[in-house]
């Protein structure tokens, strides 16, 4: 089952303005850091997340996994890869 909230059922939910839910998704995005993480001879799993902004918006969050520890690897926000 697949689960998605777009930034008016967040704003929605939170009884704030959608204004507000954008603005807070891009401040927190940018305090966000590439975990740096050294693995050898790893087994890795590649998934993507789509985040709707608007109606005619949509951004996708594309990250990697280490598929035994289940530590993030490596992570890319933006256009569908």
């Amino acid at each position: 089952m697949v689960n998605s909230f777009a930034v008016s059922d967040i704003s929605r939910i939170l009884e704030i303005s959608r204004n507000t839910v954008s603005k807070s998704i891009l401040w927190l995005s940018y305090k966000i850091c590439t975990p740096k993480i050294l693995e050898n001879n790893q087994s890795y799993e590649i998934d993507k997340l789509k985040v709707i902004i608007t109606v005619d918006s949509n951004c996708w969050v594309t990250y990697g996994i280490n598929k035994y520890t289940r530590k993030v690897i490596s992570f890319v926000v933006g256009g569908r890869l």
